[in-house]
């Protein structure tokens, strides 16, 4: 596959965009519940990956997925994102695709709405996955959305160009983390770049430096 420039990739990520609720509201209106026959889930690690947020606190109540709220909905899609591509999560496998509010895998959300609660699985065990202490730890130090949407962008194409698909043309300083901070300026062009910049840093040691093998770009 040719490589992305910045205007290419602008573009696909920005033709996926969808209206999004305000606030934390709930996603489905108070009283009403989605079908009983709504087929099962596709990957039952979500479960164990909720509760386990839920427990240390970067989830709070449990009114089920349906009644969480928009900002719950994408805190996990960033989070179950950056679990599996920073942190070495092997059983979230969803696929992404570009949002305006950084990766977006509609067989998650499709997962997501099928739980009854977010806290009626057993928790991930230790032994399940080396880096659950070090990524709870990561999820309960950067609880902000916004954050956490840049970070999960920063990986997102960081994968693009360690599989070739995207590169950067701009006039500048040619590092990969100088290129990696403008193509997602290009893309989220709200967020200043030493914005962008500082939340590289702050996960710089997560970014994975090559594709694993057998693995394609996220």
């Amino acid at each position: 596959m040719a490589a992305l420039g910045i205007g290419a990739l602008r573009r696909l990520w920005g033709r996926r965009a969808a209206p999004e609720a305000a606030g934390d509201r709930p996603i489905v209106p108070e009283g009403e519940t989605l079908p009983r026959e709504l087929p099962p889930v596709n990957c039952p690690e979500l479960g164990p990956f909720m509760r386990s947020l839920h427990d240390v606190g970067v989830l709070t109540g449990d009114d089920g997925p349906n009644q969480s709220g928009m900002d719950t909905y994408w805190r996990i899609q960033h989070l179950a994102y950056l679990a599996v591509h920073n942190f070495g999560h092997h059983g979230l496998r969803y696929r992404y695709d570009p949002h305006p509010n950084g990766p977006y895998s509609l067989g998650m959300a499709c997962d997501f709405y099928r739980f009854d609660s977010m806290c009626g699985s057993d928790p991930i065990a230790s032994e399940e996955w080396r880096s659950l202490a070090e990524f709870l730890d990561f999820a309960k130090n950067y609880r902000s959305l916004e954050w956490l949407s840049v970070a999960a962008t920063l990986s997102y194409i960081n994968g693009k160009m360690l599989a070739g698909e995207a590169k950067c043309g701009a006039d500048h300083d040619h590092s990969h983390r100088a290129c990696l901070v403008e193509l997602v300026h290009a893309n989220r062009w709200e967020f200043a770049r030493e914005g962008i910049f500082r939340v590289y840093d702050s996960i710089r040691d997560t970014l994975p430096t090559r594709l694993r093998q057998g693995d394609s770009a996220p």
